[in-house]
């Protein structure tokens, strides 16, 4: 490791809370206010969700910038130490899933919101009630899929924490010597 990454380490874990605990509570929001039995409660939540979405977005390339430094100051014990790859690896692999899955979520929630009537026109049916429902079921399913992939980056994140200790390190030196001899 190569000196102190606590500065970097505050941004990626930040804005890793961030990125899940938005992911989370906008879910949990939605899912509240699409079983409200007030008529417009689900257009109007969804129509405030909007900066959230905005905000949650902006974190994840700093994320991605925090862990990218991370790693690159890491780079000899991933070398290393046995498994500390792989998991950086499925790591990776678990954040551009997310980062999928919530830009796939972002367009349907653009979708849902062109589709819906606005509160001027709440007598007015929306032009096909069908294919909103359609885009509202597929927009619950990718809002859970972003919670669950953010969730696991989460899960991983702490499996390299604890790869760090330094009981790990050595198992891991030693477990990596012992096959290249």
């Amino acid at each position: 490791m190569s000196g102190d990454q606590t500065g970097r380490r505050v941004v990626h874990d930040l804005s890793q809370a961030a990125w899940f605990g938005g992911a989370l509570a906008e879910t949990v929001v939605m899912e509240a206010a699409g079983r409200r039995p007030v008529a417009g409660t689900r257009e109007v939540a969804e129509r405030l969700a909007v900066p959230w979405e905005y905000g949650r977005l902006t974190v994840v390339p700093i994320f991605a910038a925090a862990g990218v430094a991370l790693t690159v100051g890491n780079r000899a014990r991933l070398v290393a130490q046995r498994g500390a790859g792989r998991t950086s690896l499925v790591r990776t692999g678990l954040i551009g899933l997310a980062a999928g899955l919530d830009l796939v979520r972002a367009g349907l929630a653009h979708r849902v919101r062109a589709a819906t009537p606005g509160p001027a026109d709440a007598d007015v049916p929306t032009r096909d009630a069908t294919d909103l429902a359609r885009l509202r079921s597929q927009l619950r399913w990718a809002r859970w899929a972003t919670v669950l992939a953010t969730g696991a980056v989460v899960v991983t994140g702490a499996r390299q924490g604890e790869q760090q200790r330094p009981r790990e390190l050595l198992r891991g030196l030693v477990d990596r010597l012992s096959i290249a001899a």
